[in-house]
């Protein structure tokens, strides 16, 4: 999940400043709530995201 998701920021399928869906939309990927959480955190731990509760996750600049 993180490795796709993390691809498609990167591909530019999603760009800069785009707000991610949130995890309650997980069950339309096909995902469980915890592995889309784990892969948040995972693209978050590489500076590719930025989570702030109330406004969601978006995408980073890539100079970060």
């Amino acid at each position: 999940m993180a490795r796709d998701l993390g691809i498609a920021v990167l591909s530019g399928r999603h760009p800069l400043g785009t707000v991610l869906p949130g995890e309650i939309a997980a069950g339309s990927l096909a995902v469980s709530r915890t592995a889309y959480r784990e892969a948040i955190r995972t693209l978050s731990a590489e500076g590719l995201v930025e989570s702030r509760p109330k406004t969601g996750t978006r995408v980073s600049a890539r100079g970060r």
